[in-house]
């Protein structure tokens, strides 16, 4: 099955946005000074369970959802995992259910990955997406259950749960986690580093370093992918080359496939050359472009770029 959920679109881009923290995935609605406070409230049930481990049993959270309100609301069954860490969950590394308890109506749920982590889906079973549609002023009540394959990666400590209730319009939403400690990863982070020449011109290309050093307590045995990208201004066309082979008998290529800092071992580091340099250049005063570094895999501190000046 695909990482992304074939849900409708709206329902699919809401359970992707509770992959970010609720400021993040709502910023607007979380800072309406404004919004409606949310009728339905979201909150997970206080547990002191032990650590997960990778390829071990599953760890059970309870959480609810209450109606505040006079009437009835639709409550769709969205929710999120993230990594404690720096890298990036992938396919196969959680497996994940929700179940109703107590008077809730029976659910079905999916659960899949979708990068940076997981997102699910649960809904009333016997519909193939309905909603849930809590009465005035009742709670519904479900189980999540979550087990680490022995996939996960050893890099980050532990996930992040999300549950979250989104309203229409301007109404706040009411977004609840829980987060679960997951082996012994210490979720440290991975440094990268650009540094190099501030300015170019017609043949006079910018000369660029990319220094990656793995800080995360474990061998990154997955795929780091980097991807050197430019904002550039208009009348300034620049490219970006690497330097592939040995200092001594490579040679420079134009950029064609991501840097890959796979199997970098803990507290090592591995450098990347680069050369930004002029395609083409029109305008007659010199002009502010960016370098950045894109992460695929997992997210960098700080995040790499470099400002240059080309003239």
């Amino acid at each position: 099955m695909s990482a992304r959920l074939t849900r409708s679109a709206a329902a699919t881009v809401a359970a992707a946005a509770l992959l970010g923290s609720a400021a993040l995935a709502f910023p607007a609605a979380a800072n309406a000074a404004t919004a409606t406070p949310p009728a339905l409230r979201v909150s997970f049930t206080p547990t002191t369970g032990a650590a997960i481990t990778p390829g071990g049993a599953a760890r059970t959270e309870v959480f609810k959802v209450t109606n505040t309100s006079g009437k009835a609301q639709k409550f769709d069954g969205l929710l999120s995992v993230m990594a404690q860490g720096s890298v990036y969950l992938s396919h196969g590394e959680l497996n994940g259910s929700v179940t109703a308890l107590g008077r809730t109506p029976a659910t079905g749920s999916l659960f899949e990955s979708q990068t940076p982590g997981y997102i699910g889906i649960f809904h009333p079973a016997g519909t193939k997406w309905g909603y849930f549609t809590i009465p005035a002023h009742a709670t519904f009540s479900w189980k999540i259950a979550l087990a680490a394959t022995k996939a996960f990666p050893r890099n980050d400590k532990g996930i992040e749960v999300a549950v979250g209730a989104v309203g229409p319009g301007p109404v706040r939403p009411s977004i609840a986690t829980v987060g679960i400690k997951v082996g012994k990863g210490t979720g440290g982070p991975v440094v990268e580093k650009l540094t190099g020449d501030t300015s170019l011109s017609v043949g006079h290309p910018a000369f660029e370093s990319l220094t990656v050093t793995n800080h995360t307590g474990a061998a990154l045995n997955q795929a780091w992918l980097m991807e050197p990208m430019l904002q550039q201004a208009p009348g300034a066309k620049l490219a970006v080359d690497e330097w592939v082979g040995s200092a001594a008998k490579g040679h420079w290529q134009p950029f064609a496939k991501d840097l890959n800092a796979a199997g970098l071992a803990n507290g090592a580091s591995k450098t990347f050359e680069l050369r930004v340099r002029v395609v083409d250049y029109t305008v007659k005063a010199p002009v502010k472009d960016v370098l950045w570094i894109m992460n695929w895999d997992g997210s960098a501190v700080p995040v790499p770029h470099q400002a240059l000046l080309v003239h």
